[in-house]
């Protein structure tokens, strides 16, 4: 009995031991957490933090949230956070469902007009055709560090197998190595496509070359349930061969979906875009559904509905669909469009084709003229006026005269070389003012003809025979800059008014610029540069490209106008004191105003008048200690008379006398004297524009420029181990 006993507390005694040693071990690991000795797990769903664990050094999660389905580290590498022991502080995100990207997808191009349909795709640019075919690849940046041993950061598809990697599809190899410069090999493929589609394995053997011991059994049964794969022709399906580009295709358009549109591919492709892809390949139509044309090709194969004629915008490009809903050729050039629509007009097509030239609103420089946008992608506008520049009925700018077009362009065909960017630039229009002002070929020629005061008339009559004879008088050299500025996209405005104290007539060029006028004066310019009328730009350093109005290196009078005017030396520059109070009555005396002192001055009044003829006002001139000054005051308005009322009169009775018999004198015969004999230098013969009319599209033999939405699937053959070309430069790993 004493010996049960004995035993029975024995017993209870160890019980108590162990209850105790668990109450002080979890006390102590409760002590250990609060002093911090923890790792700290993350979740995130997005940016939102969802929760955080304390996690002791080596150990597991216990809390996850519920709720999610799939989980990856900061590196994108898909994580399982209930079994994963934790070693330092970590980050999980809550890992997005992968979905297949809508819509064509280029993922493999050819070159000079060869596909390689024998050639293989390395694992690397499978990466980046996976990458390319899924919506959310994406959202897994690539983060500090690798994945990979063999997968630096600066290697080109590294962010492609980061990203691939992430989701799931691609892993790698138990060594920690991805291999991207190895063939994937067709099993490898079929497991990322699977995986993509969400399409998951059986197990069942399908083919007698994968058996149950292959690890792709159960995706190759799965795919061959789903009807993507059916094998060669001897019943084995090689999992461990290399895919072919051509295969390639057509096990991706098979798993998207997509059926290629045999009826359209023929329409759009009379031969076929490659010389290794004859029109009886295998593969011919899914070969050209992913990698020929791209948005033209999608168009064409029905992907763009509801179309109504116009103009369609398709990616980066712009087509025209007619009255028939059906694409028209062009031959490259101008073709005039008319719907009756408001995109009606002049168009330009850069290459024989179906694309036309989308356009940037504003002034546009091509084919040698400039031409006037009003709106994004909109036409030429034609027969119309901007300000001072004149776009005829083909779009181009004229100047109202062909011959006198064809010597500008001739002139600034060096300056804008074709550019746009020249329009409306000043270093350009300071090469055009150079070189008209600062050449040898231009030159000084009194003329007899003259212009009134604020005419402009004149400019049109003086810019030609300036170009054709190299000499006039400051009209026709201010004509000449005229015509180049406007060329140049300037609303550059041509004024006759007086110049110097003494206002001599004189013509000069205006531009306005932010609300501020400038003056250009290409003849003083080259006077003073030559020495020509006694001036010389090394006695006063002058440049008279654009000059702000009233402060300009030369005295301006502006018809209309009024000035008090500063001292001038007799060449026209500017001074400083004295003040002149001007008086507003014709024959009234001046008063200068010399430290205080008033002094009356004699005046002499000029007559200013219009072009009409018309008297604006008086120049009113005064000298005072050898020094002339000029103002101009306008003409007052005359005083309103009274007229007394007229007392009426009875009728006078006057009786007509008959006319005069008057003989007609007959009319002098005048000679004409034929035209001086003046030889000019024959204009530049114009370029005729280019006859707008389309015609139908040629042969098309050349390789297009992009490739086309993927639709067809077809059976794989069997491949080669050729080195192909793939798209994409990005990829991710089986």
């Amino acid at each position: 009995m004493k010996r049960r006993t004995a035993l029975i507390l024995i017993f209870v005694c160890a019980l108590f031991a162990v209850l105790a040693s668990c109450i002080n071990r979890s006390t102590a690991e409760k002590q250990i957490v609060q002093e911090g000795n923890y790792h700290t797990v993350t979740f995130y769903n997005g940016s939102l933090i969802l929760s955080q664990e304390p996690v002791l050094d080596g150990g597991s999660i216990q809390n996850v949230p519920q709720g999610y389905d799939a989980w990856r580290d900061a590196y994108g590498a898909s994580v399982d956070p209930a079994v994963i022991a934790v070693w330092a502080d970590m980050d999980l995100y809550v890992q997005e469902p992968v979905t297949l990207a809508e819509g064509h997808v280029r993922y493999l191009t050819g070159a000079n007009r060869l596909f390689r349909p024998e050639g293989t795709v390395s694992r690397g640019q499978a990466a980046g055709i996976l990458r390319m075919l899924t919506d959310t690849a994406d959202m897994i940046a690539p983060q500090a560090g690798r994945t990979f041993s063999d997968v630096a950061e600066d290697e080109p598809y590294y962010a492609d197998i980061q990203a691939v990697a992430g989701l799931g599809l691609m892993s790698g190899y138990p060594d920690g190595t991805f291999r991207p410069e190895e063939p994937i090999t067709r099993a490898e493929l079929l497991a990322a496509l699977c995986r993509l589609a969400g399409v998951k394995g059986i197990q069942a053997s399908a083919f007698p070359d994968v058996t149950a011991e292959h690890w792709s059994l159960d995706v190759v049964a799965a795919a061959t349930t789903e009807g993507w794969i059916t094998g060669y022709e001897d019943g084995g399906f090689r999992p461990d061969l290399p895919v072919t580009r051509a295969e390639t295709a057509a096990l991706v358009n098979r798993v998207r979906g997509r059926t290629p549109n045999k009826n359209a591919i023929d329409l759009a492709c009379e031969t076929s875009p490659y010389i290794d892809v004859p029109k009886d390949h295998w593969a011919f139509y899914d070969i050209v559904d992913v990698a020929y044309s791209s948005d033209l090709m999608a168009y064409i194969l029905g992907e763009v509905e509801d179309a109504q004629p116009g103009f369609v915008i398709l990616g980066d490009d712009m087509v025209h669909v007619n009255a028939d809903k059906r694409l028209d050729y062009f031959q490259k050039g101008f073709h005039t469009i008319q719907d009756g629509l408001e995109s009606d007009g002049v168009y330009f097509v850069p290459e024989d084709g179906y694309f036309v030239q989308r356009n940037m609103p504003g002034l546009q420089e091509l084919d040698g003229s400039m031409f006037y946008v009003e709106k994004a992608d909109g036409p030429y506008k034609s027969d119309f006026d901007l300000g001072y520049l004149h776009f005829g009925e083909n779009g181009r700018y004229t100047s109202g005269d062909e011959v006198l077009d064809t010597y500008v362009d001739a002139m600034l065909q060096s300056i804008i070389q074709g550019k746009t960017e020249n329009l409306l630039n000043e270093q350009a229009l300071r090469q055009a003012f150079d070189a008209i002002s600062k050449t040898d070929d231009f030159d000084y020629l009194i003329r007899s003809t003259g212009w009134i005061r604020g005419s402009t008339s004149w400019a049109l009559e003086c810019g030609r025979v300036m170009y054709e004879t190299r000499r006039g008088t400051c009209f026709y050299w201010a004509a000449a800059f005229l015509y180049a500025a406007r060329r140049l996209g300037y609303q550059a405005y041509p004024v006759c008014g007086g110049v110097g104290t003494n206002n001599q007539l004189h013509a000069w060029v205006m531009i306005e610029e932010d609300g501020i006028e400038y003056i250009y004066d290409v003849e003083l310019d080259w006077a003073y540069r030559t020495g020509a009328h006694g001036r010389t730009h090394i006695r006063y350093g002058m440049d008279l490209f654009k000059m702000e109005r009233g402060n300009a290196s030369v005295f301006y009078i502006f018809p209309g106008d009024t000035y008090t005017v500063p001292p001038n030396d007799t060449q026209g520059i500017l001074g400083e004191d004295p003040t002149i109070i001007w008086p507003t009555e014709y024959g009234s005396s001046a008063i200068v105003v010399v430290d205080g002192e008033s002094i009356p001055l004699d005046t002499t009044w000029s007559e200013m008048v219009d072009e009409n003829g018309i008297i604006t006002g008086y120049v009113v001139t005064v000298t005072y200690e050898g020094v002339t000054y000029s103002n101009f005051v306008p003409l007052p308005a005359p005083p309103v008379e009274e007229t007394p009322p007229v007392e009426e009169t009875p009728p006078v009775d006057v009786t007509p006398t008959p006319p005069a018999d008057v003989t007609p004198t007959p009319p002098v015969e005048v000679t004409p004297t034929p035209p001086a004999d003046v030889t000019a230098t024959p204009p530049v013969e114009a370029t005729p524009p280019v006859d707008p009319t389309p015609t139908q599209p040629p042969e098309q033999t050349q390789q297009p420029a992009e490739p086309v939405t993927p639709t067809t699937p077809v059976d794989p053959q069997p491949g080669g181990s050729d080195t192909g070309e793939t798209g994409s430069t990005e990829g991710a790993d089986n």
